[in-house]
């Protein structure tokens, strides 16, 4: 079971970067302190003092302005559940996980959702045995200019072992290498032909016109 999951997510890892090859992309890096609850699966109680601290790094490489390729690595000195009755013990853990992200927003606003979903590789003794997990959440970028987004992520994490399905915070700054109009350029301006009517105004926009055809021959 296991080496056909590990099969299944290096072939979806594989797959998804030769797609990406083939189409307009940008690149981005987040930064995020990463805080997972192993204890919310046991009892279902939201307490601060059950989140364990860690660190999270991101790649991102976006598709279109819908959907993006999302590969976080992470670890955490984490409080690991080893019963049902609450009892746990300290291990620094480690993972990656190969995300699919979805922004409904096609264009770029101070606050953009998104949601994600996907499959990863968690380790309970940072480079020891590994087990599947498919984590899901929810998100909020709030761009904050220059490329530069303050960065939040919610989600849940399916671990394919007993007791490591937990709940799982992170907020960071993640920061997008390209242009700054988040894909959509500014064309009110623009005149290709050079015929003096703007291309927004332009009836005829590549072919060179008079001013009083709305820049038609």
């Amino acid at each position: 079971m296991k080496k056909l999951f590990l099969i299944i997510f290096f072939t979806l890892v594989v797959g998804i970067f030769a797609y990406a090859q083939s189409n307009e992309i940008k690149d981005g890096f987040a930064v995020r302190m990463y805080l997972p609850n192993y204890q919310y699966q046991i009892d279902n109680g939201f307490r601060w003092g059950d989140f364990s601290r860690g660190i999270e790094f991101e790649y991102n490489r976006k598709f279109s302005d819908l959907l993006s390729l999302a590969v976080p690595f992470r670890m955490s000195l984490a409080k690991l559940p080893i019963d049902n009755n609450g009892s746990n013990t300290p291990a620094v853990t480690s993972g990656i996980d190969a995300l699919l992200d979805v922004t409904p927003l096609q264009k770029r606003y101070f606050i953009n959702p998104f949601i994600y979903a996907g499959l990863g590789l968690v380790g309970d003794d940072f480079i020891g045995s590994f087990y599947g997990s498919a984590p899901v959440g929810l998100g909020i970028n709030f761009y904050l200019g220059k490329n530069t987004f303050l960065s939040t992520k919610a989600g849940y994490r399916f671990g394919f072992k007993d007791l490591r399905k937990p709940l799982e915070l992170a907020v960071g700054i993640q920061v997008a290498f390209g242009d700054d109009t988040g894909g959509h350029k500014n064309t009110k301006g623009l005149d290709t032909d050079g015929d003096g009517v703007r291309d927004s105004e332009d009836l005829c926009p590549t072919v060179a016109g008079v001013i009083g055809l709305n820049g038609c021959p």
